[in-house]
């Protein structure tokens, strides 16, 4: 859905315009400088020990400096060299959050500033936030273990040396009141080592964002519903959104369903939005989940003479289905005020289908803690040490039970702001399952303990640290290098249809923009098919089976009766170029079909309406095309099974819908892992071992110039639609 982001601007204020000359330590100054000094700082909020690189310049060279934290000299930064240069700098550890004012200035031996005549000097305004501090430490350790387990994954390359961030904001959600619902958590990088820098070429930030997890509070959703391996997170988005556009800073964040975002400022305004604005849906019961369970399909096979083909469809909201629930339609939300207040009426039945979704997980999740977890031989487990380390302390980790002699143990530092205990199995007990007991002891004398049990190979069985990677209609299997898969959670298995390079980034059009001319935004619908299509026809332009013959797809300027030999663009920019406004035309005319209507500022398509992309196929590609859904907007489990299987049998990207019929993204991408979790009776005894899944689905939002177009998300879904071949 529609989306206004801008990346985030850092501010740039400066200092002292007082004339200063070179010195060196005790000495005065006797010439002066051609410009004021100016100090630019790559983090505009901050939180405790946070790394910063400041870009200074206008210094005199080889001038001392010194760094004040409102007014209080903090670090000594050596001397200033002529031009531009940078310096890093932590945070002090006591920072209190609120507005600090950082100054760099020109220092005595002693690290105080000049004055007067002599002065030379630069600050910026920061924002200091509380840090990981205000997490829960189960879901600080969610986190930790998550980016651990990640680190180094194939699934994610730019995550190799990924570690969390400092920055950590609460979520909330409406019908939870003042209480989070979520924390989002940084995820940060390093940039590429031993890198080639161009003359005069300033280096990276020490820590380049990396995109961000989000971590359910509770059993409402999924315990990590979204996460995302590149750029700022999603509150930095939009606290730059908001700047950008003028608005207040804000004070308070909403998730409001899968893929929808809200700030709120001092007044309680919207003042930034990412993703879809929700639309009032009306006349959906308490247990809608529960009663509504017949789902609805459409399947067409075309004319390869260009007729009408053949069509079968069943299903509420089709032509001979079933009647819809009474009084079921969607509409707007007169206000913020408004949803807030109506959020718990218009969406009980979504948020109690999306509780039983993650029953499961949630139920694991307590089993794991109670009972222990699973780990097998080769199995590398990283356990975050969360409690208070004290300065220059560090935590004691023992370990005791039978299985104490089957691992090693190791303490890691220096990955991030948590320290981790690696435990790694080398040795089992054939079809015997050993108890392993973790007790981690800290600064202040708390301690932690942790239940492992190594399982034990069975006869005849073999255990490998494997990861499968897909891409078309093919499977390889590719073992991974090192242990960093092999973790209590197994090997990530994932697929692609395709690669980035083949998928089209398009956007919706704006109202008033091409053609347009509409009161909203073309909609979601409409961009996820023209995406589809356009994916196809890059296909079959480049021969790849069994695509060919699909060339047709898309034509010249976007029109039945353009040319078959065009290819479509694989972007939309902003303000489109003259090749892309074919893409325009696309989605102009599959937004006509479907029957896309304005609620709440969005384009919205029922979807049930959605299958009538097919007749943008008659007479330009006769592509089989099928839709499953729930026409009330209810997530199953086939619909997950049916995406994915485009994605990994046939290699072929998906629609699917999330939130609360509230977006229609792409998914080309699918992964799943597994672990084994202890389950045992009320006693402790009877005990067996359970299998959990973690399911993702990496999705081209329709969102082309976000910083989170492309995203990983929870792969629940109330839709799916299909495009095949040609026959």
């Amino acid at each position: 859905m529609p989306r206004c982001n801008h990346p985030g601007r850092l501010f740039l204020l400066i200092g002292s315009s007082l004339l200063v000359v070179a010195m060196l330590i005790g000495s005065v100054p006797v010439a002066a400088q051609s410009q004021p000094p100016s100090l630019a700082v790559n983090r505009s909020v901050v939180t405790p020990g946070m790394r910063l690189t400041l870009t200074l310049a206008g210094f005199t060279p080889q001038i001392d400096l010194s760094a004040l934290w409102n007014g209080s000299r903090i670090a000594d930064l050596g001397p200033a060299v002529a031009g531009s240069f940078t310096r890093t700098l932590e945070v002090p550890l006591d920072a209190q959050a609120g507005t600090a004012t950082l100054r760099v200035c020109a220092a005595l031996s002693d690290g105080t500033c000049f004055t007067g005549e002599f002065a030379q000097q630069a600050e910026v305004q920061l924002l200091v936030e509380p840090g990981l501090g205000i997490v829960p430490a189960a879901l600080l350790r969610r986190a930790a273990t998550f980016v651990a387990e990640l680190r180094g994954s194939p699934l994610v390359p730019n995550w190799a040396e990924a570690r969390l961030g400092t920055v950590a904001r609460p979520l909330y959600r409406p019908d939870l009141g003042d209480v989070p619902a979520y924390y989002e958590i940084e995820v940060l990088g390093t940039p590429t080592l031993g890198q080639q820098l161009e003359p005069n070429q300033a280096p990276p930030p020490a820590d380049i964002p990396a995109g961000f997890i989000i971590l359910a509070t509770g059993e409402h959703d999924l315990p990590i519903p979204h996460w995302h391996s590149e750029g700022p997170t999603l509150t930095e988005q939009m606290r730059a959104q908001a700047q950008a556009n003028g608005q207040a800073a804000p004070e308070q964040f909403f998730k409001l369903d899968t893929l929808a975002y809200a700030a709120q400022g001092p007044k309680g305004e919207v003042v930034a939005t990412l993703g879809s604005e929700l639309v009032r849906i009306v006349g959906a019961s308490p247990d809608l989940h529960q009663t509504f369970t017949e789902d609805s399909m459409m399947e067409w096979t075309p004319d390869p003479e260009g007729g009408e083909g053949t069509t079968i469809e069943r299903g509420p909201g089709t032509p001979n289905g079933s009647a819809l629930p009474d009084g079921f339609t969607l509409a707007e939300w007169e206000s913020w005020e408004a949803l807030k207040a109506g959020y718990t009426e218009a969406y009980t039945p979504y948020m109690a289908n999306l509780r039983d979704l993650a029953a499961e997980a949630w139920t694991f999740e307590r089993e794991a803690s109670t009972f222990g977890l699973g780990l097998r031989v080769g199995d590398i487990y990283h356990l975050p040490l969360i409690g208070e380390t004290g300065a220059g302390s560090t935590p004691a980790v023992a370990l005791s039970g039978p299985g104490e002699t089957l691992v090693e143990g190791v303490l890691v530092e220096n990955e991030g702001p948590l320290p981790f205990y690696r435990i790694t199995v080398i040795e089992d007990r054939p079809g015997t399952d050993v108890e392993l007991i973790a007790t981690v002891t800290y600064a202040d004398n708390t301690s932690e303990q942790f239940t492992f049990f190594i399982i034990g190979a069975l006869p005849n069985r073999l255990y490998l640290p494997l990861a499968l990677v897909g891409n078309s209609a093919t499977r390889n299997l590719v073992a991974q290098s090192g242990a960093h898969l092999a973790q209590s959670w197994g090997p990530w298995r994932f697929w692609w249809a395709g690669t980035k390079v083949d998928q089209r980034i398009y956007r919706q059009l704006r109202r008033d923009e091409g053609p347009n001319t509409s009161r909203c935004v073309s909609g979601c619908g409409a961009t996820a098919w023209a995406m589809l299509f356009g994916w196809v026809d890059q296909q079959a332009h480049n021969n790849v089976a069994p695509w060919v013959g699909s060339e047709g797809i898309y034509r010249t300027g976007g029109f039945a009766t353009g040319s078959p030999a065009a290819i479509a663009p694989p972007q939309m920019n902003n303000p489109l170029t003259t090749e892309q406004q074919g893409v325009a035309t696309m989605t102009w005319e599959i937004r006509g079909r479907i029957g896309t209507f304005c609620a709440a500022g969005n384009g919205a398509t029922f979807p049930w309406r959605m299958s009538d992309a097919r007749r943008y196929l008659q007479n330009r590609s006769p592509n089989p095309l099928r839709t499953d859904y729930s026409s009330v907007g209810i997530k199953r489990d086939r619909f997950r099974n049916a995406a994915r299987d485009s994605i990994v049998l046939r290699g072929t990207p998906a629609i699917i819908g999330t939130g609360w019929l509230s977006h229609y993204p792409l998914a080309y991408g699918y992964a799943e892992r597994t672990r084994p979790v202890r389950s045992c009776n009320i006693l402790g005894r009877n005990c067996s071992w359970k299998t959990e899944f973690q399911r993702s689905f990496f999705v081209n939002q329709g969102w082309a110039g976000s910083d989170d177009n492309l995203a990983w998300v929870s792969s629940g879904t109330w839709f799916v639609g299909q495009i095949y071949p040609t026959r």
